[in-house]
Formats: structure tokens, sequence, C-alpha cells
């Protein structure tokens, strides 16, 4: 989704400028998104009891650099 995300704004250029865009990247680049902690993991409290299970939404990020080349000569 990514990916496809940054070739529209590539051809949203291309047409403003009214140039034909090359339609594969020349250079595409993850990002990492994940930021390391300064800080390990630690115990804040003891229970005999297991903790209940908590169902969540899993939300996956991805961010990428992406080169296009462009025609200047029609």
């Amino acid at each position: 989704m990514a990916v496809k995300n940054a070739k529209e704004k590539a051809l949203a250029i291309a047409r403003a400028l009214s140039l034909p865009l090359y339609d594969t990247p020349i250079e595409l680049k993850e990002q990492s998104s994940i930021r390391p902690s300064p800080y390990g993991p630690a115990v804040l409290s003891v229970s005999s009891s297991a903790p209940p299970v908590q169902t969540q939404d899993v939300v996956i990020t991805a961010v990428v650099e992406a080169v296009f080349a462009y025609s200047f000569i029609s």
C-alpha cells in the first residue's frame, strides 16, 4: 500500500508538470517506523493468578522512500 501511495503521488506530480513518468521506481527504501526503547523490560507487580487475556486490533504501518524518474525529453 505504501509503494502504491508513493506511485500515485509521483503520477500526480508528473501530471501537474505535464511530464511522462517512468512507471517503476528507480530506488525504493523501506523506512523503519519502530523506535527502539531505551528502557529494558521491567516487572511492575507479581501475581499468583494469570492476568486476563485482552484482544486488540493489530495495526501495521509501512513507510517507504521511492525515487521515480521523469522524462524531460518529449
